[in-house]
């Protein structure tokens, strides 16, 4: 066959290619990035609240922590409570699902920057875990601003934990992108589908909330029985708080009180509540390790975990419904205005 009788072919190719792609990338525009909030919300919550930490924040409150602090906090009620008592500023709940100590301190020099006047810093049994690894989200969106000085300190004092982080923390191609895109395709067309047959779009909405409200930023809304409670409680996963010593979340812990009070931040540190289903699982010890660090800090602190009753969560993880929301975060302005 001739060259000239070859070329109409492959110019077909080259253009059913182009049209592939170019369907492609529409798809990943139309469907995954435009429904990224659905999809990937930690982090675009991430990336709003360094927006957030851009700001001026002389004398607010931050209250940071993963979801206990997610479901626990309305800032409007931590506020309305402040102003009775005189103390001005604005309260930030700004809670992650799934966090933990040491994966906040990819974002501790965005925080002290931001310079509020309170940091409150939830603390959950759970959340002292042996994961020695920072998520690349965080890493992504504040390692490349942290002065070298500081990546020297957190690899030397932290290792594993920041090994590699120069690597984890580059920001994908635009190439790179549209191949990853490739695993939320799936989820997406079930998301649109859903939303768009009326299923499901509560939870959207919900979702949306969370990764830019950072005053009230999901209500759940719906309580497990005091039976599935029960059921629930026994599954959670535990794990023994380690002493600081070999426990990188305690280490993670000193580390950023010691930092934002150098800077003139208040801290107070709060052991969050939980359902009794969780809480009769805590062992003695486990408590004891905690107490003795915290006191061991000089820091603030407080421990609700079992101050209120099961009807006050919605499961046994211990999350807070409305009406545990309302009551701890009266408590919250309590302590913050030193009333604790």
């Amino acid at each position: 066959m001739s060259d000239e009788a070859l070329y109409p072919e492959i110019v077909g190719i080259a253009l059913s290619v182009a049209i592939a792609v170019l369907a492609y990338s529409l798809v990943v525009v139309l469907l995954v990035d435009g429904n990224l909030e659905n999809l990937e919300p930690e982090t675009v919550r991430i990336r709003n609240m360094d927006a957030l930490y851009g700001e001026p924040h002389d004398g607010d409150v931050f209250v940071i922590g993963a979801s206990w602090v997610v479901e626990g906090v309305d800032a409007s009620i931590v506020e309305e409570g402040l102003r009775r008592r005189n103390v001005t500023g604005s309260v930030y709940n700004l809670g992650i699902n799934n966090d933990f100590p040491l994966s906040r301190l990819a974002e501790l020099d965005r925080l002290v920057a931001a310079h509020p006047g309170t940091v409150v810093l939830g603390l959950s049994y759970r959340a002292l875990n042996s994961r020695k690894k920072v998520e690349e989200n965080r890493l992504e969106t504040y390692y490349p601003g942290i002065p070298a000085d500081e990546r020297d300190r957190l690899r030397a004092g932290f290792a594993p934990a920041f090994d590699g982080a120069e690597e984890r923390s580059v920001t994908p191609t635009a190439f790179e992108h549209h191949l990853e895109a490739r695993k939320y395709l799936f989820s997406a067309v079930q998301l649109v589908a859903s939303t768009t047959l009326g299923h499901g779009a509560d939870e959207a909405a919900r979702t949306r909330r969370y990764t830019a409200n950072f005053r009230d930023p999901w209500i759940r809304g719906v309580n497990q029985s005091e039976d599935a409670k029960a059921a629930e409680g026994p599954t959670l996963e535990y794990e023994p708080v380690a002493p600081e010593e070999t426990n990188l979340q305690l280490r993670a812990v000193r580390y950023t009180v010691e930092r934002l009070e150098e800077n003139g931040i208040r801290v107070i540190v709060v052991g969050m509540p939980q359902d009794p289903a969780l809480s009769e699982r805590i062992p003695a010890e486990d408590r004891r390790t905690l107490a003795s660090f915290l006191d061991s800090t000089g820091v603030e602190w407080y421990d609700l975990e079992r101050v209120y009753p099961s009807r006050y969560f919605t499961d046994a993880a211990g999350h807070m419904n409305a009406a545990g929301r309302a009551a701890f975060s009266e408590r919250v302005a309590e302590m913050v205005a030193g009333q604790g």
